[in-house]
């Protein structure tokens, strides 16, 4: 502020006065005022002033620079925008041009004939070469041009062939007819040169049998073997339901006959030559293997076709094709006809499936066939589908090896054993094919009606224990639910039909699941049974289930219906299965009566086992007075045997439980109780104190009533004899 104070001073211009200027008198400044003066000016230059001097400053600066970023940033903007829609325009104009090139009319995918042809063959009206040589747009119209007369003489000559068509076809038609008229007289002709064909020995050979002729002598040598054998059977038995025919394709077996032999060839001429070194001779066996492999699947292109008819027009017609590379027979099966069909009870895919024992065809018979397989790293599955299994039974029937079913161990391929092995073969097939349509009628029936399909002869005809349902199941289903010993023996059956049948006793509170399993070779392998048992709680206790790992009298029944209930004369019958069902129905409603853990505290009721009226004649209720009182004894001892208890049995108690008898069913009672539970109850699994005594209760009750019978008979006899 000083020296701006000085400087105006300095600038100031000076007075000119012609007078004398007056002379003032200056201030003089105080040092303690020019003090204060450097203090002020000490403090305005301090660091903070100058720093706000600089952000006012500053300040100007940004807001100058900001207004001109803005002003450069809105015109970025605009140009960038700009440049955007010159790039979508861009876009859609080259979108458009694309358009336009990729764009094709309808006569571009018409073939026209080459441009030489058409100018050979065009009249020059329409090919106009001195236009269109140098316009290649006139040139395609003149293209399309005669394009379009060609075709319409193309339709014009089309029409005209079709009319002569209709007109040919008219006069195939009136020879056929002419011809049809001939068949008779020619039938007629043929039946009077019979005689005279017999009589100078000529015989009538039509073009079929002359053909099979030729397949035959192509026919590999264990498939001609078959052929003989079963044209012969059919001969001797009468058999017209057995029918044998050669197909294949004949220049093919030819061409493989001939390659076979080159191959022999040069197999010679290999072993022949030994110039080469170990490293090509391996690679040649590396070769043959693989050419194996590709081959060993594949069959001889002529085989047999052999067609067995069974009952209700149902007919089997069996494959059997010659694998070259592993020497065995196969055979591919298919079932023709109306079969009964119940789930998968007929299905084609495992009809003939175990048809001799152990016979199931998943491996090959043939041991050097069974090594290319083991070394191809291959099994039978891989052909299965194309050319059927290697069943070992086939194999008997071509004479290499010797028959399932005999109990010879020698190969012997004479006529008589391959006649025979074919006949059993037939039956066998025949056979399967039966019981497999009464199997699946049965099981429609069960499914329909099952207390109606198991009414059986030789079981009460009134039962409490109902079968409500029986249904198919899966064999995941079937495996879960079994113990593991029913588990291991249904592991080893392959393609077996798995069931669930439900029983009910409503009387004892009782649910019973029979699982069944049908095996693949059934009547002959009987059911298998799997029981699981669940009996209802009361108010206070739950319901529990009990199966053959925890109940031995669970364990005894199901042995019973595996294998007691089921005798040889039961085996070929229709209701095998059905006797099975009857049987467990029976046995449950013994168990719910008999056994008081299964029963406690109801009151069952009686009718079931004791329906009948006694019609046995005196002497036999003599008799079987005996047989009853020995049987008593022997219970009571094999109770205290058991039990080591002594005591008698109370007979009232029994009484008080069950009530009176209501016949003389003595024979039925004894039959039930003996054959269910004392021949099929081994000591050591059965018998609490508690079943033993059931049964000694129960024979006792039934004597009691017979030496009432004996009382009064001998009382009768006493009267007659003082009467007379």
């Amino acid at each position: 502020m000083t020296l701006k104070r000085t400087s105006a001073v300095v600038d100031k211009p000076p007075v000119v006065s012609t007078r004398r200027p007056k002379v003032e008198a200056t201030p003089l400044i105080e040092p303690s005022d020019l003090y204060q003066m450097e203090d002020e000016i000490a403090r305005s230059t301090t660091h903070a002033e100058l720093e706000k001097q600089f952000l006012r400053e500053s300040t100007k600066l940004r807001s100058f620079l900001q207004q001109i970023i803005d002003d450069d940033h809105d015109e970025v903007e605009a140009k960038y925008i700009h440049l955007q829609n010159s790039s979508s325009e861009i876009q859609h104009l080259q979108k458009e041009i694309g358009r336009c090139l990729q764009f094709s009319a309808g006569d571009e995918d018409i073939d026209l004939v080459p441009i030489e042809d058409f100018y050979a063959n065009a009249p020059e009206g329409v090919s106009r070469p001195e236009v269109t040589r140098a316009n290649e747009h006139e040139q395609r119209l003149a293209r399309l041009t005669w394009e379009i007369a060609q075709r319409k003489a193309l339709i014009d000559t089309l029409t005209e062939q079709e009319g002569r068509r209709n007109v040919l076809i008219s006069s195939i038609s009136g020879k056929e007819h002419r011809l049809k008229g001939l068949r008779s007289k020619i039938s007629a002709l043929i039946a009077a040169a019979k005689p005279v064909q017999e009589a100078l020995g000529v015989g009538n050979v039509s073009s079929s049998s002359a053909e099979q002729r030729a397949l035959f002598s192509l026919l590999p040598h264990d498939l001609s073997v078959l052929y003989v054998q079963a044209e012969a059977y059919r001969d001797i038995m009468e058999d017209t339901g057995l029918q044998v025919v050669i197909r294949g394709d004949a220049n093919e077996a030819v061409r493989l006959n001939r390659q076979q032999k080159d191959d022999a060839d040069e197999k010679e001429r290999s072993d022949d030559d030994d110039a080469s070194d170990n490293e090509e001779r391996h690679s040649v066996v590396s070769d043959r293997l693989e050419v194996n492999k590709r081959a060993v699947t594949q069959p001889h292109p002529i085989y047999l076709k052999i067609d067995i008819a069974c009952q209700d027009e149902v007919k089997v017609s069996l494959k059997l094709f010659y694998m070259t590379e592993l020497r065995v027979t196969c055979m591919k099966y298919k079932i023709t006809g109306k079969l009964p069909t119940h789930g998968g009870i007929s299905a084609h895919e495992n009809l003939l499936d175990s048809l001799f024992p152990g016979d199931d065809g998943t491996e090959c018979p043939n041991p050097i066939g069974a090594a290319k397989l083991s070394q191809l790293r291959i099994g039978v599955e891989t052909f299965a589908s194309k050319c059927g299994r290697p069943y070992r039974f086939v194999q008997a029937l071509t004479g290499s090896t010797s028959s399932p079913i005999s109990a010879q161990s020698k190969v012997d391929s004479s006529g008589v054993q391959l006649a025979d092995a074919l006949h059993d073969v037939v039956k066998a097939i025949r056979d399967r094919v039966c019981s497999r349509m009464k199997l699946a009628r049965e099981l429609i029936d069960l499914e329909a009606s099952p207390m109606e399909a198991v009414q059986s002869g030789d079981v009460p005809l009134k039962v409490v224990t109902q079968i409500t349902s029986f249904k198919m199941i899966d064999e995941e289903t079937f495996l879960s639910s079994v113990t593991p010993d029913l588990r291991k023996l249904a592991s080893e059956e392959n393609g077996a039909f798995y069931y669930l049948a439900t029983l009910v006793n409503r009387v004892a509170d009782l649910k019973i699941q029979g699982y069944v399993m049908i095996p693949v070779n059934y009547p002959k392998q009987i059911p298998l049974f799997g029981l699981v048992v669940t009996q209802g709680g009361g108010k206070d206790a739950p319901p529990r289930t009990l199966s053959s790992a925890s109940s031995h009298i669970i364990k005894s029944l199901e042995r019973y219906i595996n294998i007691s209930c089921v005798t040889e004369d039961h085996v070929h019958t229709r209701s095998l299965l059905a006797r099975q069902l009857a049987h467990l129905a029976s046995r449950c409603d013994l168990i719910a009566d008999l056994v008081p853990s299964f029963n406690p505290g109801n009151s069952s009721h009686r009718q079931h086992l004791y329906s009948r009226l006694s019609r046995v004649p005196i002497v036999m209720q003599l008799i079987s007075c005996i047989i009853l009182l020995q049987l008593k004894f022997a219970v009571i001892g094999a109770q205290t045997w058991m039990t080591g208890d002594n005591s008698t049995v109370d007979v009232d108690q029994w009484h008080r439980r069950h009530g009176k008898p209501q016949g003389q069913d003595m024979d039925l009672v004894a039959a039930e109780i003996k054959a269910s539970f004392l021949a099929e109850l081994h000591p050591k699994d059965l018998i609490t104190n508690e079943t033993a005594t059931i049964v000694a209760q129960v024979l006792s009750d039934r004597i009691r009533n017979v030496l009432f019978c004996v009382i009064q008979l001998l009382f009768r006899c006493v009267m007659s004899v003082g009467s007379v």
